[in-house]
């Protein structure tokens, strides 16, 4: 606004300008993608440090990749990466695998009713198909077989009889209620435990949950008695305890269940909760000495009833099925993060290889993203006349990649130091990302 002529002199008045600061974009910031230990799965996870890593998804891990090409990031001097965690349950994955055979044996059968022999044949092959579905994992499987058995193993019959056409009608429908059943009913990814009648899990799949241990108190105010517990956790592997006090079963702001999902890191209240305040066991270990670990001592917490395990291996489909994109789950999950760089996909499989499928899916993604995806060299690359001949990504060309070769050989401290070779991507990253900090985005990184 115009200044106030007060007094004789000079004023001056600035007009606001139209130019706006331009800020800066971060142009280093690497995500991962891939199996690891613990931590949430398909939610992309910021870190600032190796440390981070450690904390939130376990760090080094034998059965995975993942650990050592974030390590190895940090090591060339990486500053901020986003982690994906995906993870393949064996058993719902057995499951779905049937729930998709049987669908598609059930259309074929569809498709040759006409050649279905008798009544007698198709209620045999329906009666073996529903009891084998129902049962999730490989049994569930046979369910297809015996379906297309129906469908295939036929005589020739000109005209089926509509009798025919309703069995096979309701056979279809038997199937497909008797496999989601059998997948409704496949056991969870995550430790189950309960204390009391209150039911809890792990927050996250994998092993790490089968060591956690719960317990129950009720040394509550007087005005609270009756009314609200304690709730203590307890993941002896890393001692890390949670006390979650003045919590209830009711509704209420100190509700259990939303206690726990935004507060706690190990543990969820599973299926419903009790109508009736869970009951503490007494004293924990009334005759320790205070010095003492009370949960060495302890008998009376809860510990894990059912175990799991760390899943199967990843395949391409756990990163670019059907649907996750629109749903954004596996690779597609980082597009809940506001910004990465560069993307690295360590390998997976049991080959120490990726599929070359999934990289024509990532690159796409990135050229997107505005990304750059890291390749790893296959395994099969022994030397640099193997390397020259790029014969797995012949059809792949990108302005959004590239390929580094060869593997690095370093000690890998889970197998007493020895010498094995790892994948280069999280290095190479690493090298992107102080380059770009000590020198410039316009400044080669080789």
């Amino acid at each position: 606004m115009p200044s106030l002529l007060t007094y004789p002199g000079v004023y001056i008045e600035e007009p606001p300008s139209g130019v706006r600061t331009i800020v800066g974009v971060a142009t280093s910031i690497a995500a991962f993608v891939g199996r690891a230990q613990r931590g949430p799965v398909g939610t992309p996870i910021v870190i600032n440090s190796y440390a981070d890593f450690e904390r939130r998804f376990g760090g080094l891990w034998k059965e995975s990749s993942l650990g050592y090409a974030v390590r190895d990031f940090y090591l060339n001097g990486g500053s901020q990466a986003v982690i994906v965690r995906l993870f393949s349950g064996t058993a719902q994955a057995q499951a779905q695998t049937a729930a998709d055979l049987v669908a598609s044996a059930a259309t074929t059968a569809a498709a040759v009713t006409s050649t279905l022999p008798t009544v007698a044949s198709v209620v045999a092959a329906v009666t073996g198909a529903v009891a084998a579905a129902s049962t999730p994992g490989p049994a569930a499987a046979s369910a297809a077989k015996a379906v297309d058995s129906a469908a295939s193993a036929a005589a020739a019959v000109a005209s089926p009889t509509p009798q025919i056409k309703d069995i096979v009608a309701a056979a279809h429908a038997a199937v497909a209620v008797a496999v989601k059943t059998a997948v409704a009913a496949a056991p969870s990814s995550k430790a189950q435990l309960t204390a009391d009648s209150l039911g809890l899990e792990a927050a996250y799949e994998g092993t790490w949950g089968n060591q956690l241990r719960a317990r129950i108190d009720v040394r509550v105010s007087d005005d609270l008695a009756g009314k609200a517990f304690n709730l203590t956790v307890r993941e002896p592997e890393t001692n890390v305890t949670e006390l979650f006090r003045n919590v209830t079963v009711s509704d209420g702001p100190r509700r259990i269940d939303s206690v726990l999902k935004n507060e706690s890191r190990l543990i969820r209240v599973a299926g419903t909760l009790p109508k009736a305040l869970p009951k503490a066991h007494g004293d924990p270990n009334p005759a320790a000495n205070p010095r003492e670990d009370i949960w060495k001592l302890d008998k009376l917490s809860t510990g894990v009833g059912t175990m799991v395990d760390d899943g199967a291996l990843l395949s391409q489909a756990d990163f670019v099925g059907p649907g996750k994109d629109a749903t954004k789950q596996g690779l597609y999950a980082l597009r809940d993060a506001d910004l990465f760089n560069l993307l690295c996909i360590p390998p997976y499989l049991a080959t120490s290889d990726i599929d070359t499928g999934l990289v024509a899916f990532a690159l796409a993604f990135c050229a997107e993203r505005r990304a750059m995806m890291l390749i790893d060299p296959p395994s099969s690359w022994q030397n640099k006349d193997a390397a020259k001949q790029v014969s797995d990504f012949d059809k792949l060309n990108s302005k959004n990649a590239a390929i580094f070769f060869p593997r690095l050989t370093q000690p890998n401290p889970l197998r007493d130091n020895q010498f094995e070779d790892f994948a280069p991507c999280g290095a190479v990253a690493g090298v992107f990302a102080r380059t770009d900090t000590t020198r410039g985005v316009w400044k080669a990184p080789a």
